[in-house]
């Protein structure tokens, strides 16, 4: 899988997510325009211009960034007491899945899982080792919702830096390791 490949699911992911978030409601109506709005709209920058300085890795970073605020908000929102909920019980169709858990994660656990996939696809674009068993709550010990909002929170910030770093010389590397599997 390549760096643009990477870029490109964690963009899907968090797009399907944050559209799932959107109020759904047909009644949106723009308000007219200010004074100071015309005057901002009047110069429209060209292709040209918006793309000067432009990188992958700075078009990966504003997607990026959008997902990072939907999961963390949603997490540090989410009450203590309903970290343990579950949405579902029992197996998954009463079937064992050839990997993760054998049934729905908690809302502790799949925020587990998001960091530790984090970090997972953070090592994997730096060339070096994935933590082992994200699908099963990963190696760190942390299990209070303190604890799991730390972890999340550094997650983000180790994924931000190899994401950032995408160029258009780089973005076609291929990525190895158990996470960054071939798309067929």
């Amino acid at each position: 899988m390549s760096h643009s490949q990477v870029a490109l699911f964690l963009f899907a992911a968090g797009s399907a997510c944050a559209l799932a978030a959107l109020p759904h409601s047909s009644n949106l109506v723009s308000e007219p325009a200010t004074s100071s709005q015309s005057a901002t709209q009047q110069h429209r920058p060209t292709a040209a211009e918006l793309s000067r300085d432009e990188t992958p890795g700075k078009a990966v970073m504003r997607e990026f960034e959008g997902q990072e605020y939907e999961v963390r908000s949603a997490a540090e929102a989410m009450p203590a007491d309903k970290w343990s909920n579950r949405p579902a019980q029992g197996l998954f169709k009463n079937e064992k899945p050839a990997f993760g858990p054998a049934e729905v994660r908690t809302f502790a656990e799949q925020v587990k899982h998001v960091a530790c996939s984090n970090f997972a696809f953070a090592a994997e674009l730096e060339a070096g080792t994935p933590p082992e068993t994200c699908d099963k709550g990963g190696p760190s010990p942390a299990k209070t919702r303190a604890e799991l909002l730390d972890y999340l929170r550094d997650s983000f910030a180790a994924l931000k830096k190899p994401l950032a770093a995408i160029t258009s010389k780089n973005m076609y590397d291929p990525v190895e390791g158990p996470y960054a599997r071939q798309i067929e």
